[in-house]
């Protein structure tokens, strides 16, 4: 048995498993969960003009990876928006939306972008739980905040329609 948040073939590894379980004639009853990409529209953003996802990943000792950064760039030169879904680690210590938005900083000013200064942010956290909680805000606004209800991700906004500007300011109190 395998426990994952969302769905479980989103996930290469997971496609593996399932591969491997067939060429070795183990049997598999796959059960869908809710999946981050399910509630995205309690946001209030158009799904239609969602991007590529991507993964913040955490750094560890040898390894910093920024490539996730540039589908940030690519969606937003098309003005789609991008989740960024947050580092589950070792499935008990979450990587946090405050230093998710943090490690983006980094990477934005070591490759002297301003992406994330230009853009709308929406923090995700427990999407369709009982914990669920929506935070609109600047890099600036967002980075003062403690998220604690897990798990979490962050959307870069790209560019917003009359509409999805109204239900961030009606619903989630944002006013930029």
């Amino acid at each position: 048995c395998m426990l994952c948040f969302g769905n479980p073939l989103t996930a290469t590894t997971h496609i593996q498993l399932l591969l491997d379980a067939k060429k070795n004639w183990v049997n598999v009853k796959v059960i869908e969960g809710i999946s981050v990409t399910n509630a995205l529209a309690r946001t209030g953003l158009d799904e239609y003009k969602f991007g590529r996802t991507t993964t913040i990943a955490e750094p560890k000792q040898g390894f910093s990876p920024d490539s996730y950064y540039g589908f940030i760039e690519k969606n937003q030169k098309l003005g789609l928006h991008t989740l960024c879904l947050l580092d589950t680690g070792d499935g008990e210590n979450f990587l946090n939306a405050k230093i998710g938005l943090e490690l983006l900083e980094q990477i934005e000013k070591k490759k002297k972008k301003s992406t994330l200064k230009k853009s709308v942010l929406v923090v995700c956290c427990a999407l369709a739980s009982e914990k669920e909680k929506i935070v609109v805000g600047t890099l600036e606004q967002l980075k003062k905040i403690e998220f604690n209800s897990y798990p979490q991700s962050i959307i870069v906004c790209g560019k917003l329609s009359e509409k999805e500007k109204e239900v961030l300011s009606e619903l989630h109190g944002f006013n930029g």
